[in-house]
């Protein structure tokens, strides 16, 4: 299932995660990432491609390719515990879902599993340096909650999911005691509204930063809407932490 729509953004994205500078590539990388649906996939082979998945190993072959200075990390502070314990977490996890189900379909999912959470880790250890990299990435974030959001509150009032037309989604909105769960291109509406409610911190940083005030504050707007929009207790309740 891929809509040809997604099929040229996502070449487009791949284009420019080999063509712009490293701090920029960012950006491309997570609009596709958060705005593309869960379901947008080829399969190939039994291994689901996911954009997001293809997207992942775009960037990781543009940073093995990319120009670095003879004998420096392309990760800050070099491959560090932090990175290790990761490492080490995400092969266990795997070690354990294999042996428990003992099946090759489950070495196939593990595959795809290490390779979003590892690829994805890594890849934003390279693209992630210092402060000016963590500013532009909430940028992005506010303006991924202002479309996110925006879908949301046509999803709350006309009952239709835009990014649904797309395929990946459902179009139409799950209902809850006659409420409507508001999702976007997330996968359930409980990861929509905890997107938005463990963005908020982000963004009173960039305001306490002094940098993009109206940039935090639209993504405060967005984010707590969502949150309300999901109709869900999971993210008020992070919300609130």
């Amino acid at each position: 299932m891929l809509s040809p729509v997604v099929l040229i953004a996502m070449l487009v994205v791949i284009v420019l995660m080999f063509s712009l500078r490293r701090k920029y590539r960012i950006v491309p990388f997570l609009l596709i990432a958060f705005l593309i649906p869960p379901g947008q996939q080829f399969v190939l082979g039994g291994i689901h491609l996911f954009v997001g998945r293809i997207v992942v190993l775009a960037g990781l072959i543009g940073m093995i390719v990319s120009k670095h200075p003879s004998g420096a990390s392309r990760f800050v502070g070099g491959f560090d515990k932090f990175d290790k314990l990761f490492l080490a977490y995400a092969l266990l996890h795997s070690i354990a879902f294999i042996l428990f189900y003992s099946q090759m379909a489950a070495v196939v999912h593990q595959f795809g599993y290490l390779w979003d959470t590892l690829g994805a880790f890594f890849l934003l250890r390279f693209l992630i340096r210092d402060d000016k990299d963590i500013e532009r990435v909430i940028r992005v974030f506010a303006l991924i909650a202002v479309v996110v959001v925006a879908s949301m509150l046509t999803e709350h009032f006309r009952h239709v999911n835009v990014f649904g037309l797309l395929g990946g989604v459902p179009i139409e909105p799950e209902l809850r005691n006659g409420s409507v769960r508001a999702q976007g291109p997330f996968g359930h509406p409980l990861l929509a509204g905890t997107f938005g409610a463990i963005s908020l911190p982000l963004f009173f940083w960039l305001w306490r930063s002094g940098h993009s005030r109206n940039t935090a504050v639209l993504g405060v707007v967005s984010c707590t809407l969502m949150t309300l929009l999901t109709g869900s207790s999971t993210p008020l309740l992070a919300c609130a932490a």
